[in-house]
C-alpha cells in the first residue's frame, strides 16, 4: 500500500488500488471510512494509468474514464456508501485539495490584511 499524506491539508493519499491483493482490500477500507473523524486525516484513493496505459499514450481524460470505470464496477470500491465514494478518484481528491488551498490562502488573506491594519495603527 503507498501512502502519502499532507498534514497541512489533513488529506492522505492511497494509490494503486489495483495492485492490492484480492482479500486484503479491508485495510484500505477502514481507513477511507474512518479517515478525517476527530480532526484526522481524510484519506483518498486514487488510481493511476499503468505503465502499458501508458505507453500506449492514454489521455488524461481516458484515464480518468478507467479510474472512475475501476472504481464504480470493482467490489469492494464500488459497494461503498456515496459517503466514502466520494474519497474516490483523482478529480474527488483535486476538488478536495481546491478547497484546501481556498481556505490556507483565505487564511493567509486575513492574516496579511490584520498585519497591514496594525501597522497602519502604529
Amino acid at each position: 500500500m503507498l501512502f502519502h499524506a499532507v498534514d497541512a491539508s489533513r488529506a492522505g493519499v492511497l494509490t494503486k488500488p489495483d495492485r492490492i491483493p484480492m482479500g486484503e482490500e479491508a485495510t484500505w477500507i477502514s481507513k477511507i471510512q474512518s479517515g478525517g473523524e476527530n480532526g484526522g486525516i481524510e484519506y483518498y484513493s486514487v488510481k493511476n494509468p499503468d505503465s502499458q496505459d501508458i505507453r500506449n499514450g492514454i489521455t488524461y481524460e481516458q484515464a480518468r474514464e478507467k479510474e472512475g470505470e475501476f472504481f464504480s464496477t470493482r467490489s469492494p470500491w464500488s459497494n461503498l456508501e456515496w459517503l466514502y465514494q466520494r474519497r474516490l478518484g483523482t478529480d474527488k481528491l483535486t476538488r478536495r485539495l481546491g478547497q484546501v488551498l481556498s481556505n490556507l490562502i483565505a487564511k493567509r488573506r486575513v492574516l496579511h490584511t490584520s498585519n497591514l491594519s496594525a501597522d497602519r495603527n502604529s
